[in-house]
């Protein structure tokens, strides 16, 4: 007879997430917002409820039509992650009632029933994101190259996509490397799953410290771009680099990331040679036994002798005496000069040519 009851009870509650499940999926279905999920939420278990992202900050609310906020700590009620297997989207917050009791098996058929059906909405977002970032990335990635199409106004198409090429930028190299995999195929694979995140801290990190942020990943490098405030031009690096370690490591503790960072500075930004200064940086600086996960390029040995080359006036006169026929050549001397520039500064001899 127990056993009878406790088997009738079971399959009601079954039920009744069924038809909410149902419900839910018309709700996604007709293309509403999570503000008409959590009204259905609140109607079917006479219980506040508010829908969050991985940031607390509400994405949808029973009863609240005004712009999304941030879910205060002190409000009592059940916390549920809304997530899959590999991706946390974020909370459902079922608030107190006094008719469904706190707690209890109820959370375990929401969990089963009620997430599944709230990991679409987020989804949605998360491949409208990526698709995004992807533009994003491939623009990013040719201005690296110094690939822009000549056509085309590079900064026009920068503003088109939220960034301003008018700021001072550093460019930053990183190598991700994950310390629990020992084998290289395993951790290039959760690498490549878990790169979308890594970006988006990399972003976040940059809008805390209200420092712009042009990323991407190519070639097994995650690039970036970091605006640099003229007064504080290498705190404002490693004021980044701080927050963003900081934040990966809450996230994901067995990450590392070592750094190259190109020479910094505050004139007009020459994208690929920064680029190839950081990438330098990176890869000398890995093979290095230093316990820093950083390494800059003034750090370099040839930057080093550059810079003495410099100021040697052996080496100066040698120089005037290499470029005084080109001036010396009219009109076209500064064209020529130019075109030299642009060969000694190009990462590619052949683009260059």
């Amino acid at each position: 007879l127990v056993l009878g009851k406790i088997r009738e009870k079971t399959l009601s509650t079954v039920s009744f997430f069924e038809n909410i499940q149902k419900q839910m999926l018309g709700v996604y279905l007709a293309n509403k917002d999570l503000d008409a999920a959590a009204e259905l939420l609140a109607d079917s278990f006479q219980r506040p409820v508010k829908i969050m992202d991985v940031d607390l900050r509400e994405r949808g609310s029973s009863g609240r039509r005004s712009r999304p906020g941030k879910a205060g700590p002190t409000e009592k009620g059940d916390l549920i992650e809304i997530r899959t297997d590999s991706q946390l989207y974020g909370y459902l917050k079922l608030g107190l009632s006094e008719d469904v009791p706190d707690g209890g098996s109820y959370l375990t058929f929401v969990d089963r029933y009620i997430n599944p059906i709230l990991t679409l909405w987020f989804n949605k977002e998360w491949v409208i994101q990526v698709t995004r970032q992807n533009v994003k990335d491939d623009f990013v990635w040719k201005l690296a190259k110094g690939e822009m199409d000549p056509h085309q106004n590079t900064a026009s198409q920068a503003e088109l996509l939220g960034f301003d090429l008018n700021r001072s930028y550093c460019c930053l190299v990183g190598h991700i490397s994950h310390l629990s995999f020992e084998n290289k195929q395993s951790e290039a694979k959760w690498i490549n799953d878990h790169i979308n995140q890594i970006k988006e801290e990399a972003l976040k990190a940059g809008k805390n410290l209200r420092q712009a942020v042009m990323l991407t990943f190519q070639q097994d490098v995650l690039i970036i771009f970091l605006e640099i405030k003229p007064d504080r031009a290498r705190d404002s690096v490693n004021s980044y680099l701080d927050r963003l370690d900081e934040r990966l490591k809450n996230v994901f503790p067995p990450l590392r990331i070592f750094w190259g960072i190109a020479e910094i500075s505050t004139g007009p930004n020459n994208f690929p040679r920064q680029y190839t200064q950081a990438k330098l940086s990176q890869e000398l600086g890995s093979r290095s036994k230093s316990p820093k996960n950083r390494y800059a390029y003034e750090d370099t040995v040839i930057f080093t002798i550059l810079a003495c080359l410099a100021e040697n006036p052996q080496i100066k006169a040698y120089a005037d005496n290499a470029v005084k026929p080109l001036l010396d050549y009219g009109p076209n001397g500064m064209e020529l000069l130019e075109t030299l520039k642009a060969y000694i500064q190009s990462p590619s001899t052949s683009e260059a040519a």
